[in-house]
């Protein structure tokens, strides 16, 4: 799949229903990446990561809220793979997730090797160590 801006919310919206069919209670919307992107956006600031250090980072995250314990039937939901580029972050894989009761979503951040090394020199520049 060719990457999609998330500021293309077009595109985003015509992937995600070309993906999810009919389904519709449990899937991504745009605003939920858009939102899903300024959090992780959020952590790569935190990590002291210039804007342009940034780019190459992939985030993947998937749409819906908890389930709880009894609920008997099974839900859709999207499995999104988001890349940070220059211009912002793209979407670049979709697809469908069956959960059951009480699954969560799940989402997680990778950083390149360069990007880690970055955060581990400047958060270590931020505090001294003191002697034993």
């Amino acid at each position: 799949m060719k990457p999609i801006l998330l500021t293309n919310t077009a595109a985003v919206t015509a992937r995600l229903a070309e993906v999810n069919g009919r389904a519709s209670s449990h899937t991504a919307t745009p605003s939920d990446l858009l939102r899903d992107a300024h959090r992780f956006e959020s952590l790569l600031e935190a990590f002291v990561l210039r804007k342009k250090e940034r780019v190459g980072a992939v985030a993947i995250v998937e749409s819906g809220a908890r389930m709880p314990a009894g609920y008997k039937y099974h839900v859709t939901r999207n499995r999104c793979t988001l890349v940070r580029v220059r211009s912002g972050w793209a979407l670049t894989f979709v697809g469908k997730v069956v959960a059951w009761g009480s699954s969560q979503p799940r989402e997680s951040l990778a950083l390149t090797q360069q990007q880690a090394d970055f955060a581990k020199e400047r958060f270590a520049a931020r505090f001294a160590v003191l002697p034993s």
